[in-house]
């Protein structure tokens, strides 16, 4: 089963209130929240973190820069980055990604190819 939810403010009691509640088998997360509490504790609970369709601009990985422990270690609570372009991954490598964990899928919002025939499902 899948759930859309949104998540809690990312301050440790209500992220783990949250994780309580939901029990995620697997978290995806789109673009580029970057919540590191959340990230820890799904770590620290083994749930498998997807960032799906990620970006990342160059200003914005200047100031995750400032924070390169910080953002290291929220990079390396995740299973998989699936990142928007090349640009992007690259981005998330120099901020301390394991390249292994990165996938150039581009924007899934645009670039997915649909089958023909599906109109006449929907």
């Amino acid at each position: 089963r899948v759930f859309h939810v949104y998540l809690p403010y990312d301050l440790p009691a209500a992220v783990q209130r949250f994780l309580q509640r939901t029990r995620p088998a697997l978290g995806v997360i789109m673009e580029t929240e970057l919540w590191p509490n959340l990230l820890q504790a799904c770590q620290d609970a083994t749930i498998p973190i997807v960032i799906a369709n990620a970006r990342l601009s160059a200003r914005s990985a200047r100031g995750y820069r400032c924070l390169s422990g910080l953002s290291r270690a929220m990079l390396n609570n995740t299973s998989l980055v699936a990142a928007q372009t090349e640009a992007d991954g690259a981005r998330f490598i120099q901020l301390g990604l394991d390249p292994g964990k990165l996938k150039v899928t581009g924007n899934i919002k645009y670039d997915l190819t649909l089958p023909e025939g599906l109109a006449q499902y929907g």
